[in-house]
């Protein structure tokens, strides 16, 4: 390891190096020699850099076991206030996409001078385990948790209201908060049953948005929840805040006032052409347009006279917690985040007839053609309808899936492509690390636990989540279920999303004695 040290980087490069990121890390250190530039002269721009999965590298084969325990014990001795030790390829194209292992500190808690010296302890790391095509950065980051009506059937692609009528369905993705707390928002995951002759419908969340003021490791009211007698005060689960209703239903307004302006003009035309010689196609065009426009605005004034009933915060109780395990980090022997709610839902709340089960719409995606190219996967609806824009989940992925290598970190038929459906930010695509990160919760130096993470980037330089997405499933492209959106690293955007794989979720549920035979939900269409 050579005495020559990387000079320290200008405030250009400091807040430009990451360029591209949603968060707009900042840099600390990095142990790379290679000089950055700040573009000059007429039409120059800094270009975009990229997160990409680590694929298969000599670091996946010793990383928890190995590298992860000794960085982590020289961060700890350096009395370093970090959060994540992560590593990924980074670059601006596949041909400069550089391993890196990634370090996030707290804002403004490390120094140059420090960073640099930690930076090169930790490259030193590598070069002993045999890695010598791998540097070390050091960036700021934070650690954030993206925390009487019936809910409508899922929407078939002939509802001309089905982007507005999409929060207030079954579909996955149902923006949820606990009654006490509703400032605290966040994503119903994916319902399961009792298996057996059970008949209760639950849907499972994150514990961060169901108990919002007791989900620190150091909080005193961190206790496990159990709903075990009527006697019991509910703890309560909304669909919808007061603020998001509000919002969907001004949008309706504003949509109906919309259409009214274009029956107004269309009519206003027909009414000059009464008369004159004009074209039979243009005349009819214009009769089309406001037929079009009509069935529309009735259908909004339909949907918007419906939820009506949503207005009384009592009408929309979703159900009730029945079981959350205490908040935790490093858990069990995959040493995962303890973070799950389950949510017992009021049978009112369901149509049970229409109910199809874990569905996420594609409703947002662009095209299904355009979906299908990107998760390199073809989207199973064939057990629906075909007037759906449907996923339906079946089927989990296992711990080694999650581990699958790719030679080429861009060759997406070999990097799992997941998605999810959040409250905040919808439907998005991403891409999953074939390495878990690992996280350090604490606050000003006080350390309250360490957890390794699933790890998960957007795609096209997007946030794979948003805050409020806390509680997401993820899955890939056959509807197999990967794990729960629990957290993020970065400020105030997110780079790295980070989830609860399903096979420890659906462990912990089934601690609780009484859901000790927990399933997914079948839908009507599920294999059986």
């Amino acid at each position: 390891m050579p005495d020559v040290r990387p000079s320290a980087p200008s405030d250009d490069e400091i807040k430009g190096y990451y360029y591209g990121f949603p968060s707009k890390p900042k840099l600390v250190a990095r142990t790379s020699f290679t000089p950055w530039h700040q573009p000059s002269g007429a039409g120059s721009f800094l270009r975009s850099k990229r997160l990409r999965p680590l694929g298969r590298h000599r670091i996946a084969e010793i990383w928890e076991e190995k590298l992860v325990p000794q960085i982590h014990t020289i961060l700890c001795e350096g009395e370093i206030d970090f959060n994540s030790i992560e590593a990924w390829r980074i670059g601006h194209e596949p041909s400069d996409w550089n391993v890196i292992v990634w370090i996030g500190v707290e804002p403004q808690s490390l120094s140059f001078d420090v960073g640099i010296e930690v930076a090169f302890k930790c490259k030193q790391v590598l070069l002993d385990c045999g890695v010598d095509d791998a540097e070390v950065e050091i960036k700021e980051s934070k650690l954030l948790r993206l925390a009487g009506a019936r809910l409508q059937n899922p929407s078939s692609k002939l509802d001309v209201v089905a982007a507005q009528r999409e929060p207030f369905t079954s579909a996955l993705g149902i923006p949820i908060c606990a009654q006490r707390t509703p400032w605290a928002s966040g994503t119903g995951g994916f319902f399961i049953d009792e298996g057996g002759e059970g008949k209760r419908l639950f849907l499972v969340t994150v514990r961060h948005v169901a108990f919002p003021d007791s989900s620190d490791v150091t909080d005193t009211e961190n206790k496990v929840f159990m709903y075990t007698t009527q006697d019991q005060d509910r703890h309560n689960i909304l669909v919808l805040d007061d603020r998001l209703l509000r919002k969907h239903l001004d949008s309706l307004d504003g949509l109906i006032h919309d259409e009214e302006d274009r029956i107004r003009e269309h009519s206003d035309i027909l009414q000059k052409m009464k008369g004159k010689t004009v074209a039979v196609t243009m005349r009819q065009g214009h009769i089309i347009a406001k037929d079009l426009a009509t069935a529309k605005k009735q259908s909004l004034e339909t949907l918007r006279h419906d939820l009506k009933n949503w207005t009384p915060l009592t009408n929309r109780i979703l159900g009730h917690v029945l079981f959350s395990p205490r908040f935790a980090v490093g858990v069990g022997r995959k040493k995962c985040t303890d973070d799950i709610a389950v949510i017992e839902v009021d049978p009112s709340m369901i149509d049970w007839n229409e109910f199809m089960g874990n569905v996420i719409s594609l409703r947002d995606a662009p095209t299904l053609a355009n979906l299908d190219a990107r998760m390199n996967a073809n989207i199973t609806r064939v057990a629906f309808p075909s007037d759906y824009y449907l996923l339906h989940l079946q089927n989990i992925i296992s711990d080694e899936e999650m581990k699958a290598t790719s030679t080429d970190p861009d060759d997406r038929l070999n990097t799992m492509v997941v998605l999810k459906s959040g409250m905040a930010s919808g439907l998005t695509v991403g891409l999953s690390n074939n390495i878990r990160s690992f996280t350090r919760y604490g606050r000003n130096m006080v350390v309250q636990g360490t957890s390794w993470e699933w790890a998960i980037v957007g795609v096209d330089g997007n946030p794979f989540s948003e805050v409020g997405d806390s509680g997401s499933v993820v899955v890939d492209g056959h509807g197999r279920i990967g794990g729960m959106l629990t957290s993020g690293n970065g400020h105030p955007k997110v780079d790295v999303t980070y989830a609860t794989p399903i096979t420890f979720i659906l462990d912990e549920i089934r601690s609780y004695g009484p859901l000790a035979n927990a399933r997914l939900k079948p839908g009507p269409y599920d294999d059986h």
